[in-house]
Parts: C-alpha cells; sequence; structure tokens
C-alpha cells in the first residue's frame, strides 16, 4: 500500500490529535494476525507496541513513490469506511483491526480515504 498524496498542513491539522486508526491485516487459518506489504508470516500480537522495522522488508530509506517522498512505517487508516474500501474487493482472508499509533511520519490519501504512515501501532480490538 502507498499513499497516492500526501496531506496539506491544514488537511494533516485536522488529523494531527488522532491517535487510533484501523489496520488492514491477513487473518490466517490459525487465528493469527499477519500481513500487509511487510513480511507476510509474521504475527502481530494484540496489546503489544509493535516496531514497523521489526516487520518491513525493505530497506527503510524513504519511499520516493511517485516523486512524495515518505518513510516507511505501518498504513493506517483514519477512517474506517477507507479500511472498508480497501478490503472490498481484495482477499476474503483480509481483516480489519483497530488499533492505536504512535510516531507519525506521513498523512496522505489512499483512494481517496485519509491514512497515517506511523513507525509504531498497538492493536486494540480483534478483527471486525
Amino acid at each position: 500500500m502507498c499513499l497516492d498524496t500526501k496531506m496539506s498542513p491544514k488537511e494533516k491539522a485536522k488529523f494531527k490529535e488522532q491517535t487510533e486508526g484501523w489496520k488492514v491485516l491477513y487473518k490466517e487459518r490459525s487465528g493469527a494476525l499477519t500481513g500487509d506489504n511487510f513480511a507476510m508470516s509474521l504475527e502481530r500480537p494484540k496489546g503489544e507496541w509493535l516496531n514497523e522495522k521489526d516487520y518491513r522488508t525493505g530497506s527503510g530509506q524513504p519511499n520516493y513513490d511517485g516523486g512524495k517522498r515518505y518513510f516507511y512505517g505501518w498504513h493506517i487508516w483514519l477512517m474506517l469506511d477507507g479500511a472498508r474500501k480497501w478490503c472490498k474487493g481484495h482477499e476474503p482472508h483480509l481483516v480489519i483491526v483497530k488499533v492505536k499509533f504512535n510516531k507519525p511520519v506521513s498523512y496522505g490519501y489512499q483512494n481517496d480515504h485519509p491514512v497515517v504512515v506511523a513507525k509504531e501501532m498497538m492493536i486494540l480490538e480483534e478483527p471486525q
């Protein structure tokens, strides 16, 4: 998942105080939560701070996707509708979990929905 566009400072200000959002993950047959664009097989435990560097497969250097510079991190939907739209039409094993995030590095839009890229996240709730 990559940001389509980065937010302007004015748009970013609307979400600056928000510390929770929704993450799309893959639910294994065993019930383990894994997946997204990081190392697929590593489980994401609930209730623990997860640092993206422990799960990433890339170098950690700034991402230059389409000329939009931002650092690697967890891509977290700031509104539930965005996560639901992302899941629609994708694999049936994708699930949405509520997360708390820390250390945001960028704000932008994916499929016209707001997303934060953060260095840390904690899964708060079981999948919906």
